[in-house]
């Protein structure tokens, strides 16, 4: 099974997580992505990966309209779009 504990597993952590068709692991697949997506943001603060913070808040975006639809996830576990003048690129 895929985990968060690697920041490099993020977009397969997302793409399983939006791929899931099996409602009772929807939830937790969705928590597990959001948690990956969050984690490689940390990371990429302290080594930008230039536009790939793009990717990570469509995908947060996305993950937060899937895990609307799930009756089994609270509001605080929904992630939040990263603010629009985010950026990880050197300044």
């Amino acid at each position: 099974m895929l985990t968060a504990g690697s920041n490099s597993d993020w977009k397969s952590l997302y793409e399983a997580a939006v791929g899931e068709t099996d409602r009772a692991k929807l939830a937790e697949r969705v928590a597990t992505a959001r948690s990956a997506i969050l984690s490689h943001i940390e990371e990429s603060i302290r080594n930008p990966a230039v536009g790939e913070h793009c990717a990570m808040d469509a995908a947060l975006r996305n993950l937060r309209r899937l895990a609307k639809s799930l009756d089994s996830i609270t509001p605080s576990q929904i992630p939040t779009p990263l603010p629009r003048d985010f950026h990880l690129g050197r300044d």
